[in-house]
């Protein structure tokens, strides 16, 4: 399959579409016409979800193991509940609480570490080993997740509006 069908395909059938904000006083400011793309609407409430979905669906594995903070994981949660596969996140013991809940709610199963005993890379690891048929995934390093986040560019692309230039802020809350 090519890259370019995998970035669009099954993706932009099941996230919501990306609100677009003219975000007129700043750009006032700036003395440019700014268009904020805002995932704050998306399932799961976050980017998130673009890269969880693409990369449950492109893998052939039943179980998929992963650690996160919270995002990643609600929304690997999600996807796995919409696709019927299920999913392990290993998260600290110290993450939100409603982070956690909706994790759960959503049909993931939730480990919570100590992370100054252990650290998460070590305990998926260790998970991993154990359960040699699920996928291990990175919440940020996985090329599948890298294409999934990726849609939003083609989203972008094809929205219609012509941008001169397009900046998008880049992190990891593992």
């Amino acid at each position: 399959m090519s890259l370019e069908t995998r970035l669009h395909s099954p993706v932009a059938e099941v996230v919501r579409p990306t609100t677009f904000v003219e975000a007129l006083r700043l750009g006032r400011r700036l003395g440019v016409e700014l268009t904020i793309a805002s995932e704050a609407f998306q399932l799961t409430g976050s980017f998130k979800f673009r890269a969880a979905y693409h990369l449950a669906s492109q893998v052939s594995a039943r179980h998929i193991i992963t650690a996160s903070s919270g995002n990643f994981g609600q929304a690997l949660a999600f996807a796995c509940q919409l696709l019927g596969k299920s999913c392990l996140v290993v998260m600290p013991s110290t993450s939100a609480k409603i982070k956690v809940d909706a994790v759960r709610e959503f049909g993931g199963e939730v480990e919570l570490i100590d992370v100054t005993r252990v650290t998460r890379a070590a305990r998926v690891r260790e998970l991993a080993a154990a359960q040699r048929d699920a996928y291990v995934a990175s919440p940020h390093d996985d090329p599948l997740v890298i294409e999934g986040n990726a849609t939003l560019g083609t989203e972008l692309a094809r929205s219609g509006k012509a941008f001169d230039c397009i900046v998008a802020p880049v992190g990891v809350g593992v």
